[in-house]
């Protein structure tokens, strides 16, 4: 994950002082990557609702272990694995870091969970106005509990 930081220390900086909108759009589809696929470093969460749907497809093992890429076919339309917060919040909050650190920017990236749920809690967070812009406490809003 430090060599995550390290880029995204770099990235952030060339994003502060990016000329016109094209470099902008550079850096920020770079600081967007890395967020995105740092959940490939980290166990997903569960809600409760996933794990018991995964029972009862007989999907092998705990869903902590299963990567969005490791679920196929017809399961992909019942199981989601979701940003705890979405991508484009985290990467806006790093682009706009005054103090750019190794701590700030791993605080930050502290937050780029995600978690598996059934479609229908995926659904409950945009019903209640969270698909962009989620707060901590979204889950517990849309009554999605996890492990």
């Amino acid at each position: 994950m430090n060599n995550i930081i390290s880029a995204l220390i770099m990235f952030i900086s060339h994003h502060k002082v990016a000329v016109g909108k094209d470099q902008k759009k550079l850096w920020h589809g770079q600081i967007k990557c890395l967020v995105n696929n740092t959940h490939l470093l980290k166990t997903p969460g569960v809600s409760v609702k996933a794990a018991a749907k995964a029972v009862e497809l007989g999907i092998k093992g705990s869903l902590h272990d299963y990567k969005w890429e490791q679920i196929k076919g017809p399961n992909r339309k019942i199981l989601h694995l979701e940003h705890n917060l979405p991508v484009s919040q985290i990467s806006r909050m790093l682009e706009e870091l005054e103090d750019v650190t190794e701590e700030s920017v791993g605080d930050i990236m502290d937050l780029a969970t995600t978690a598996w749920l059934i479609k229908e809690e995926d659904e409950l967070l945009t019903v209640h106005g969270f698909r962009t812009n989620r707060p901590m406490n979204a889950y517990q809003v849309c009554g999605i509990e996890l492990l």
